[in-house]
């Protein structure tokens, strides 16, 4: 990776961020339409990310549950 694309990347990658923090709704809707389109090639990195949210917050339900049962039955 020559210097320039690196730039382009950083600056790509500031332009994101930056959207989806202004907007954090409508850039989630949005990597949704990229990823059933797949046309983007960051399409696979979307769904992993969007896979290991979805299975962080099943774990932290789990594990709050399991908290929650504990301290009511001890």
């Amino acid at each position: 990776m020559s210097r320039g694309e690196s730039a382009d990347v950083s600056s790509e990658l500031a332009l994101e961020l930056k959207r989806l923090g202004s907007h954090p709704l409508r850039e989630v809707a949005r990597l949704e339409r990229e990823a059933r389109a797949g046309e983007n090639p960051a399409t696979p990195l979307i769904l992993i990310v969007g896979m290991a949210l979805g299975l962080w917050g099943l774990v932290a339900l789990v594990v709050g549950a399991a908290f929650l049962a504990a301290d009511l039955l001890g």
